[in-house]
């Protein structure tokens, strides 16, 4: 390309054009001559040679080639722009002639230019299909360039590039030192691969032998154009890419080379240093980064002939390397063969061909050529979505944090996947939206959806790359975190490369357990559900549609989060599914290393187990029961407690040397600080509350001996005030000498208590200092109290004795004077005297009861000091000789005044019965003092006495005579009507005044009319008291009020219970009472008045209880048609009972504005009213009872529920969740339905908990009906527990027997081991007789053991319930099949096998569930069979099975064969039969 310029002299590689432009380009300057001369100065050896050695003219020439720039590479080519660098884990993987090299190259422009023949630019000019031949590409040019044409055929003139249109390099700021550098490789490098030429070509150099290299040589000219190929090389590698197309740099990479790189300077080092150095690296690696992949494009681009030809770079063919033999184009020698293998290799004639044609059909059916599908790949490279990560692992912000809790980690990530997922829904789409509307979609061959799938694909890679990636990086977090063994708890031998991702407490579980919070599932779930959240994440996202381009709107987020409805739904993207390979790989790999990292955590939990004892103590109760146990808490055993204490202390020292605060055991960093001082605490405080138990004891026997001696000493010291107390004073004293002993010891074992803490160091309060003190000090003291009281008790008690003495003297003078005195009172007989005896003789005696009494207490002294007692019987004999002249005297003087005032006081006045009752009394005590002064048993008659009682016994026999007329005219009933007629009896008038008195009237001769006056006084005493009833009556009703109530919403009101249930009980007797007196002969007075009050009573009675009806009936109804569903299903009755409301609602305001009864009882038509309003209810219930059974009808388990329950649930049909609370009447085992988000009714819960998901949805809201919606449940859990049956006995034989009991509802899992066993046993009968039936009995065995072994292991309480039931069977099935061997059965048709409960899987035409002909369960005995009915029974227990079981599967079988019913009852073998047939599903059967 250069020969005119090169000859004449040997070629010098510094003269090049291309130094200059290099030179002129890194220097920042134009490529004129004053840049030249410039490039002179600085290589003046250069521009010597060059003008000694060249003619002007030849420097024109080289001026003009230096102009000549080498062609740009092309970077134009469409199809080539989404191409990758050839990762083939890259989903837009492409074939090598479709990667980044191709993009470069003329061919890839050809094609570009072939397509946009058929679609010009102007988007309406026709389309034609382009020729296949490739002579027909050297005429296209690329509308994307200049004039050049794309071809490598094609031989017109070439336009030069504008110079706007030269790359320019990233760092611009490069010295002119590179130029020098870049002439000074470029010579080493000419003269290495001279010398390597030459060993290539020994042949030619002996045929040259003794000729040197001169210019125009051919050596010379290969040399030449070797340089000029190697300076175009390094210019393209400098200045040729454009920084633009270089991949970007991955920030990833940055954060993985400072991974390995301490966070702290070496020693010695400065920070500051440290952080310019780690910045100034990173900046080479990345202008590194970038000349490496500039170099690597060009390497790749030279690789075709075709380039090398267009680019000017033929000379570099002798030095080009396989790419798989070597480095790069421009590797080392690989031997003397190399240039030849390179050089003389030949291609199929057709090669070529087949290469434009197999890209031009990519192109017309991949739409790789799309510019729409190029800008797509650049908006996800450029906005960051290639190196985005759906999960955050590698962040500051996560790695700073760790270790975390499980819900922080569960949280951050979910947060992170939220952010990306905005990400995607609020700039990527619209930005996609955006490139459609900038660049309208030209599909290659006119396919539109061909084309909208290709951008999908596209962008549907796009997405499951980022899931990939994610799901990668992720895993290789955690993979990073091996598992730990063996466990080392005190840190001191393991040595960890990375940080824990978990941080997790010890604690202690509910069942006594060491645990850990959050446990390690919540790891687990944590990990694992962020994984399905980011697969989540990049579903749903809507395709680009022509609408959409049109609208400029994407669709909205669909409504189903189900993942594979997602991954299949047609409107977008397709993504990642849950069910993939890799993404259940993942998950399994995490939950392995999770799983493996669990050891150490539970290997650390079980070192804690020897002391979970310590957290179940309660200090204060432990501490006393101890103490029980341990001498009482009162006298604890010291060394009992020392050992307990020492125990404790023990262990909660071995607690604080078990591990260290923190333990990490590899994924887990377990902080064991918390537990192990919740263990150390709980220690110290039993140690502590022992400790307490001992300073109590010590402190209040300290208090108990300081108490003590207080009041022995407060004792003592008190003065003695009688003999008593002087005594009682010495015995205290005698007393206190042995107690003082008692308390001295109590003191020494204070003392020892007192050691014990101190041994222990337990903190003594001061106030228990004090005590102590006090009580030991006691001692000595008390020494000297006692010897004072001791002297003082002496004395005292020598003058009590002179005491009593002298009061004995005094006593015997007093009883000599009451001897005399009593003598006196034996001649009294003066009645007119009567009071001042009556007061003497009264005072006497009471003199004579105090001798009796200080007789006693001058005995009790005499006692005390030891003296005999004193004889004083005859000061009792004078009390018993004047007790009866005290009765004589009194009674006369009490008598005596009574009699005066009741004859001559106001008659009216006197107290009948009370006047009869005080003479009746006096007569009786003097009529025994006449039997006793008259000598009675003695014989020895007092005169003087007796006449006095006589005489007063006959007063008052006279007075009693009087005794009728009294109560006669004192009758509290006499009204004046009775006044009148004793008047004309007694032919005078009796007037109630003060002035007539009793003496008066009968004076008047009254006495000789008692008989008639007795007459008329019995008379008006009937009479009053028919009047006082009546009154009474009366009185009772006043102020008695109706007390009514708001009932509800409802704006009325109702009678409330109390005051009702008061006026029943009022009227019930009112009733009675008023129909006797009208009955009576005395009622006639009262005539007017008792009529009506009877008929009135009588009235309101009857109101009462129709109105009580009435409201009863209303309270009831009102609810009903108070909802709108029910009146629009009744509107007849709904109309009765809206008449009817209005009547009630009247008159409840009428009472509630007057609320007494006896006013409301006056209402005119209340009852009519009443009455009315009950023959209109009874219409609305007897047509509300004819709807409520149209309704049982339809569905016959409404029959369960009451008709209250029942009109609840249909007042509220449009409510669906108001049937919830009576789910479990209709359904006998179902708790609850479960109701979905949307209305749809999904499942039910058994009562146990255990929750079947339905196998098709009911919707009540299409229903409509609850029957009918209830129907449909009914059904559809018959289908669900057919469908799960089938599903159940299918997985039966290939899943152990122990794993598929726990995978399927109880029930089901009762019933196919029934199939089974049945299935089993008939094949073991028909193989081989009885011996099978052993066999298969001894697997029986071997089965129910395994059974017993689940059973004793960890399971959930319905697991447990659904293995406890079928031991019950299995137990059943084995006994049942040992006794069939044992009795020889070799047939199937034995009655003992027929006559057993046996159930199979056949076909059947109508199963009870509803569905199609298939396969259900057909129970069978002896000669009974029945269709299983599905019921579902729930996971409830069942009873052991017993012969009278049997006897009921027999007599109910039967019963069920014949379309009949059954109801076992009888004793308590019954009721297990009974729970044994829940177990079997007979009772399924009967509810069929």
């Amino acid at each position: 390309m250069e020969g005119d310029a090169l000859a004449g002299g040997a070629y010098n590689p510094f003269q090049h054009p291309l130094v200059f432009v290099l030179d002129d380009y890194l220097a920042g300057k134009p490529s004129a001559d004053g840049g030249r001369q410039g490039a002179y100065a600085n290589h003046s050896s250069v521009e010597e040679s060059f003008v000694s050695n060249q003619e002007h003219q030849i420097a024109l020439q080289v001026v003009q080639q230096r102009r000549k720039l080498p062609p740009v590479l092309n970077d134009k080519a469409l199809f080539t722009r989404a191409a990758t660098y050839g990762d083939r884990a890259d989903q837009s993987y492409h074939a090598p002639s479709n990667r980044i090299g191709v993009h470069y190259s003329p061919a890839s422009m050809a094609a570009a230019g072939m397509l946009f023949e058929e679609f010009p630019q102007d988007p309406q000019a026709p389309r034609t299909k382009a020729g296949t031949s490739p002579k027909a590409l050297g005429e296209v040019c690329s509308s994307y360039s200049s004039n050049r044409p794309i071809s490598p055929n094609h031989t017109g003139p070439l336009s030069p590039p504008a110079a706007a249109g030269r790359p320019v390099r990233p760092n611009h700021a490069q010295s002119r030192a590179s130029t020098t550098t870049l002439m000074s490789q470029s010579a080493s490098l000419h003269q290495q691969l001279m010398q390597q030429h030459a060993g290539d070509q020994l042949t030619q150099q002996q045929q040259h032998q003794g000729q040197p290299w001169q210019a125009g040589s051919p050596m010379a000219a290969d040399e030449a154009a070797i340089v000029d190929a190697l300076l175009r090389y390094h210019y393209y590698a400098e200045m040729g890419i454009d920084p633009r197309q270089v991949a970007p740099f991955r920030e990833e990479w940055v954060g993985n080379a400072l991974s390995m790189v301490p966070n702290e300077p070496p020693p010695n080092v400065s920070q500051a240093f440290f952080d310019d150095f780690i910045s100034n690296s990173l900046d080479e690696v990345r202008s590194d980064y970038t000349k490496a992949m500039q170099k690597a494009i060009v390497d790749y681009v030279i690789a075709s002939p075709l380039e090398r030809q267009r680019l000017g770079l033929e000379g570099l063919e002798p030095l080009l390397v396989p790419r798989n033999l070597g480095r790069g184009p421009l590797g080392p020698s690989l031997g003397l063969s190399s240039h030849q293998r390179v050089v003389q290799r030949q291609l199929p004639k057709d090669w070529h061909e087949h290469v434009m044609l197999a890209r031009e059909d990519i192109a017309w059916t991949l739409q790789t050529l799309s510019p729409n599908a190029l800008e797509l790949s650049r908006l996800w490279h450029e906005c960051g979505y290639a190196s985005a990560r759906l999960l955050d692992v590698a962040t500051v912000d996560l790695l700073e944090r760790l270790p975390v809790k499980a819900d922080w980690f569960r949280g951050y990530q979910q947060s992170a996947t939220e952010q990306v997922k905005g990400q995607l829904w609020s700039h990527w789409l619209p930005k996609c939206l955006d490139v459609f509307r900038r660049l309208p979609p030209v599909p290659i061959n006119g396919d539109t959806d061909a084309y909208f799938r290709a951008v999908a694909t596209l962008q549907s890679n796009q997405l499951r790359g980022l899931v990939s990636n994610t799901l990668q990086d992720y895993l290789a977090f955690f993979r990073q975190h091996k598992a730990v063994h063996p466990l080392d708890p005190q840190q001191d031998q393991q040595l960890w490369s990375c940080l824990p991702v978990f941080e997790m407490d010890l604690t202690a579980t509910i069942q006594g357990r060491v645990g850990f919070e959050p446990s390690v599932q919540d790891a687990q779930v944590a990990v694992l559900s962020v994984v399905e959240a980011a697969v989540y994440a990049a579903l749903g996202l809507p395709k680009i549609s022509p609408a959409s381009i049109s609208n400029s709107t994407l669709s909205a987020p669909p409504a189903v989060t189900n993942a594979a409805a997602l991954a299949s739904n047609p409107t977008v993207i397709s993504g990642t599914a849950l069910n993939e390979n890799f993404v259940q790989n993942t998950v399994k790999e995490l939950l392995a290393i999770l799983e493996a990292n669990q050891a150490a955590p539970l290997e650390l939990a079980a070192l804690f187990e020897p002391y979970l004892y310590l957290l179940q103590l309660n200090p204060e109760l432990y501490a006393y029961s101890f103490a029980e146990g341990a001498g009482g808490k009162d006298a604890p055993d010291l060394t009992k407690f020392g050992a307990e204490i020492e125990r404790l202390q023990q262990a909660a020292q071995a607690v604080r040397l078990l591990c260290t605060e923190s333990v990490r055991t590899g994924l887990y960093l377990v902080q064991c600080r918390k537990f192990k001082d919740q263990l150390i605490a709980a220690a110290e405080a039993a140690v502590h509350d022992l400790l307490d138990v001992v300073c109590t004891a010590a402190r209040e026997s300290n208090l108990k001996v300081f108490d003590q001696y207080q009041v022995m000493t407060a004792e003592v010291g008190k003065p003695a005030n009688s003999g008593e107390e002087v005594l009682a004073l010495k015995k205290l004293i005698s007393k206190c000498n042995i107690d003082n002993e008692k308390l001295k010891e109590e003191i020494a074992v204070n003392k020892s208590r007192d050691d014990f803490l101190l041994r222990f160091r337990f903190p003594v309060p001061d106030d228990d200092f004090d005590f102590a003190r006090k009580a030991y000090e006691w001692p000595k003291r008390f020494s000297d109290v006692l010897r004072e009281a001791g002297t003082k008790a002496a004395s005292e008690h020598r003058q009590f004795e002179g005491a009593l003495k002298a009061r004995r003297r005094e006593f015997d003078k007093r009883i000599e004077q009451y001897a005399a005195e009593v003598a006196a009172v034996e001649g009294r007989a003066d009645i007119v005297k009567r009071e001042v005896v009556a007061s003497e003789v009264t005072e006497l005696q009471a003199k004579l009861q105090a001798a009796v009494q200080e007789a006693e207490e001058i005995n009790i002294q005499e006692k005390m000091f030891g003296w005999g007692t004193t004889k004083y019987g005859h000061v009792s004999s004078l009390l018993s000789t004047l007790e009866p002249y005290v009765t004589l005297w009194t009674t006369m003087n009490d008598f005596y005044n009574h009699y005066a005032a009741w004859m001559n006081g106001p008659f009216w006045k006197l107290n009948p019965e009370q006047v009869e009752a005080e003479s009746s009394e006096a007569y009786r005590k003097l009529f025994k003092l006449t039997k006793t002064f008259g000598g009675g048993t003695t014989g020895e008659a007092k005169q003087q006495p007796l006449a006095v009682a006589e005489e007063g016994r006959a007063k008052i026999t006279a007075f009693q005579g009087y005794i009728p007329l009294i109560n006669a005219v004192c009758n509290q009933g006499l009204r004046e009507r009775h006044w009148a007629a004793i008047a004309e009896v007694v032919g005078f008038e009796i007037k109630q005044d003060e002035v007539t008195s009793l003496k008066r009237l009968l004076d008047n001769e009254i006495m000789e009319h008692l008989e008639r006056v007795t007459e008329l006084s019995d008379s008006a005493s009937r009479e009053f008291s028919i009047e006082k009833a009546l009154d009474k009556m009366s009185a009772d009703w006043e102020g008695l009020a109706f007390e009514l109530g708001t009932w509800k919403n409802t704006g009325t009101h109702i009678l409330k219970g109390g005051p009702v249930e008061e006026a029943q009980m009022l009227l019930d007797d009112h009733v009675v009472k008023s129909q006797a007196m009208a009955a009576s002969p005395f009622s006639k007075p009262f005539e007017e008045r008792l009529v009506p009050w009877e008929k009135k009573l009588r009235t309101f009675q009857e109101m009462l209880e129709e109105w009580l009806t009435c409201q009863g009936k209303w309270l009831y109804l009102e609810p009903i048609f108070s909802a709108d569903e029910i009146m629009k299903q009744i509107p007849r009755e709904g109309t009765a009972f809206r008449t009817m409301d209005a009547t009630w609602r009247r008159i409840m305001a009428q009472v509630h504005e007057q609320p007494l009864m006896m006013a409301v009882a006056d209402i005119p038509e209340l009852l009519d009213q009443l009455k009315e309003c009950n023959r209109q209810l009874d219409v609305v219930e007897k047509g509300l009872n004819d709807f409520l059974e149209t309704k049982k009808m339809a569905f016959p388990r409404f029959y369960f529920l009451s008709n209250d329950e029942l009109l609840e649930i249909l007042s509220e049909a449009k409510d669906p969740l108001a049937v919830q609370p009576f789910v479990k009447k209709c359904f006998e085992a179902v708790k609850e339905l479960v109701f979905e988000q949307n209305g749809e009714i999904s499942g039910m819960v058994s009562l146990e908990g255990e929750k079947i998901t339905f196998v098709e949805r009911v919707n009540p809201a299409t229903t409509g009906a609850v029957e009918s919606w209830l129907l449909e449940v009914e059904g559809a859990i018959k289908r669900t527990m057919h469908s799960i049956t089938r599903e159940a006995l299918t997985a039966y034989p290939k899943t152990a027997r122990t794993t598929w009991i726990l995978q399927w509802p109880g029930q089901l899992v009762l019933n196919g081991s029934q199939v089974f066993w049945t299935r089993e046993v008939t094949d073991a009968i028909q193989s081989g007789g009885s011996k099978g039936l052993s066999s298969y009995a001894h697997k029986c065995s071997q089965e129910l053991a395994k059974l017993v072994g689940l059973v004793r292991g960890s399971l959930t309480n319905l697991e447990r319930a659904t293995c406890g039931a079928l031991v019950v069977i299995d137990v059943h099935a084995r006994d049942v099949t040992s006794s069939m061997a044992a009795d020889g059965v070799e047939d199937v048709r034995d009655f003992k096998w027929e006559s057993q409960l046996r159930y199979y899987w056949e076909h059947h035409e109508a199963p009870p569930s509803g569905v199609k002909a298939q396969e259900t369960i057909m129970v069978r005995m002896i000669n009974a069979e029945a269709l299983y009915g599905y019921e579902y029974l729930g996971n409830s227990g069942r009873l052991v099975i017993t012969p009278l079981t049997d006897r009921c599967y027999r007599t109910l079988m039967g019963a069920i064969h014949m379309n009949l019913g059954g109801a076992p009852a009888g004793p308590a073998g019954v009721h297990a039969a009974l729970a044994a047939l829940a177990g079997t599903g007979l009772l399924s059967l009967l509810g069929e």
